[in-house]
């Protein structure tokens, strides 16, 4: 299931530990919210319509543009950003799948697995502003479309390496090969990411107690860590017609951190960290030649992490050592069928079961010999089953009409939830002449916290000041979304929407009267509610200039009674202006130039304050196309500092989040005439 973005920013103090290190048990992933970026053009239409769906054809997308992997293809496309490592369309979370196939992997290892993929083996990518419910996801969608096979017989190659600087040197290496021999196919990729990154904020905090007394506390958290990413695939395809494949995929991550914390002003402290998560994905799928398709997949993820805190806070002392760990066996199979009918018609339908075991654990031990305030050690053995029965209709009026219809129902169980749920979407498409098309969606969806953010657990971070606790009590989120688009001409692109999330919930900071501690816990609001625009318009001048300018404004309202004593009411608009320039010096050689601004946002409680930055790449081409070099500087002028304040009925927090230049170099080389295999993802969004 998907989990909910929130809006630009982090709430307070812990945000460092966690977004840098993500080693603290539980995430602040949820405290970071997007502001929409968008749309990328070229000299011919780059996205076509097609029932339900604007389809880009990313060859001409991303000609010239300093792009090397499938992820950051992803975030040319209109209306998709990344904030903190996670993307999201038109300002909602989004589903990514490949090839039609949904797949359980995380945000982080889903992320991975996308970034180990060259560019060039993404064909096209179908944007689903409601996905039908055959492709078995709700809400919004994209679909990757990964080429498939070259047509070669014998061995293919690529190779890739990378060098980035960012106050510490980090270095990627990447190959992958495809083997073709008659109707057997094989694909194998493995990927290393490894070494230094940095992470500075300050914090400034007068935290008012319930007796009138008034604290300054002022943490200056640094974190140094030292992380690995192995990412490791194997595909095999038996194609023994066009229409009869079989297939199996196994996926693998091995993903060590090790990192360590320190924190100066009012607190003093040193926080070690270490994590080694691993995930193992095995995944058999057969399509037929009679429209039926069928799957079985199983999933292990585990995430054992130690810390080591020694802190001095408020007069006191803080020391302890914590043990825990997150194991996810999950296991997921499906069958559908879909039938080609006359008069336009098309019909189908299916059923989808999964079933998760989470056994997971958490335990403290004091190292001062005083234990007495330190959580005690929690267990969590729980099983979660849902099944999804779904059926649809497509229907096409002519040659510019067409309509998708389907509606899914879904029974959730759970120690906590045990329920059915039904959801319908709508496509429209109409498309009145060729480059020419208005499409409206209707979506519905249920958003599930992750496993861990539902226990019973705590975990600490700069130096003791911020407290992070799970919510037993948290409840899932029901979305309901609208949207209307226009394509002119195949290249300009208009899109309004509209969104209501009931129960909606977020992570949020909160200064509590009874001690000096800023809590950060998940929270259902009453709703949230967004209305958005969004105008792409691309640029040409001869050869020599390709440009696209984007302008988007979202108006955003947010309602929750029930954070804590001092429930909000809020509502404001923000802006985010984008453009982006990609300059031909000569036929091998371009140059692109990206800036972006955002004005100031609210999320919650918090207001954001306005940024922007400034980006260069250097691009050559050598030997025909099989060897690219690239060169680039990110965040050139130092802009991009992330800035927000909690001043709500009593709060007070100022923050800031450090940022430098990011320069790098990153080289290229394909062998045979190397095309990239189709792979599909695994959604672990909700592990740990």
């Amino acid at each position: 299931m998907k989990k909910k973005i929130t809006t630009l920013m982090l709430a307070a103090v812990a945000l460092n530990a966690a977004a840098q290190t993500q080693t603290d048990s539980l995430r602040l992933d949820s405290m970071v919210r997007s502001l929409p970026e968008v749309m990328v053009s070229a000299r011919r239409p780059v996205v076509k319509t097609e029932p339900g769906k604007l389809v880009f054809d990313m060859d001409v997308l991303l000609k010239d543009k300093p792009v090397d992997n499938a992820y950051d293809a992803l975030k040319e496309l209109p209306g998709v950003i990344e904030t903190d490592g996670t993307l999201t369309l038109n300002q909602q979370s989004v589903t990514l799948i490949l090839d039609g196939k949904v797949s359980t992997m995380s945000a982080g290892q889903l992320v991975d697995l996308l970034k180990s993929i060259p560019k060039d083996r993404v064909a096209k990518c179908e944007m689903m502003m409601s996905a039908p419910a055959r492709y078995q996801v709700r809400g919004q969608a994209i679909n990757i479309v990964l080429r498939h096979g070259t047509g070669l017989e014998g061995l293919q190659a690529e190779v890739y390496g990378a060098y980035r600087q960012r106050h510490y040197a980090r270095y990627e290496q990447r190959a992958a090969v495809l083997y073709n021999s008659g109707k057997f196919e094989l694909d194998a990729l493995y990927s290393h990411r490894h070494g230094l990154s940095v992470r500075e904020e300050d914090g400034r905090f007068v935290h008012t107690l319930s007796d009138g007394s008034v604290h300054n506390v002022a943490t200056d958290n640094r974190t140094r860590q030292r992380q690995q990413a192995h990412n490791y695939r194997l595909g095999l395809n038996w194609n023994f017609t066009r229409q009869n494949t079989l297939s199996f995929v196994y996926t693998g991550q091995y993903t060590p951190v090790h990192a360590r914390q320190s924190v100066n002003g009012t607190v003093i402290s040193t926080n070690l960290y270490d994590q080694k998560p691993q995930m193992h994905d095995l995944r058999l799928d057969w399509q037929t030649p009679w429209g039926m398709k069928t799957g079985v997949e199983t999933t292990y993820h585990v995430s054992p992490e130690t810390q080591n805190l020694t802190s001095r806070i408020n007069g006191g002392q803080l020391n302890f050592t914590s043990d825990d760990r997150q194991r996810i066996n999950r296991w997921r199979a499906y069958l559908t069928q879909e039938h080609a009918l006359n008069r336009g018609w098309g019909v189908n339908y299916g059923v989808t079961a999964t079933t998760t075991l989470d056994n997971s654990y958490q335990n403290y031990v004091g190292t001062d010999g005083n234990s007495s305030d330190i959580p005690a050690d929690t267990h969590s053995r729980q099983r979660e089953t849902i099944v999804n029965v779904y059926a649809g209709a497509t229907k096409a009026f002519g040659q510019k009409l067409s309509l998708d219809f389907s509606l899914e129902a879904e029974y959730y169980n759970s120690p906590v939830w045990n329920k059915w749920d039904f959801f319908p979407n709508l496509n429209l498409t109409y498309a009145p002449a060729e480059g020419h098309a208005l499409v409206f969606s209707l979506s519905s969806e249920k958003n599930y916290p992750s496993y861990w953010e539902v226990k019973n657990f705590t975990a600490y971070a700069s130096g003791g000041y911020a407290l992070i606790t799970g919510n037993p009590e948290l409840r899932p989120s029901c979305d309901y979304n609208a949207s209307l688009t226009y394509v002119l001409m195949g290249k300009y692109m208009l899109t309004g929407w509209f969104g209501y999330e009931r129960d909606y919930f977020v992570q949020l900071a909160y200064q509590r009267p009874d001690e000096v501690v800023t809590q950060f816990k998940s929270l259902n609001a009453v709703f949230q509610q967004q209305a958005g625009v969004s105008l792409s318009a691309p640029l040409t001048v001869g050869r020599w200039l390709n440009s696209r300018f984007t302008l988007n404004g979202v108006w955003q309202k947010e309602l929750n009674n029930e954070y804590y004593d001092i429930p909000y009411n809020r509502n404001g608009l923000f802006f985010i202006a984008q453009m982006s320039n990609t300059f031909t010096l000569a036929r091998p050689l371009t140059l692109t130039v990206d800036g972006n601004i955002h004005s100031r946002a609210i999320q919650g409680p918090m207001d954001i304050k306005p940024g922007g930055a400034l980006n260069a790449s250097l691009r050559l081409k050598l030997m025909k196309d099989r060897l690219l070099l690239t060169a680039y500087c990110n965040d050139i002028l130092k802009t991009d500092r992330q800035r927000f304040t909690n001043t709500w009925r009593g709060q007070n927090i100022s923050m800031k989040i450090l940022t430098w230049r990011e320069a790098g170099l990153t080289l290229t080389w394909k062998f045979n005439n190397y095309k990239e295999r189709k792979r599909e993802a695994v959604d672990t969004e909700r592990f740990k």
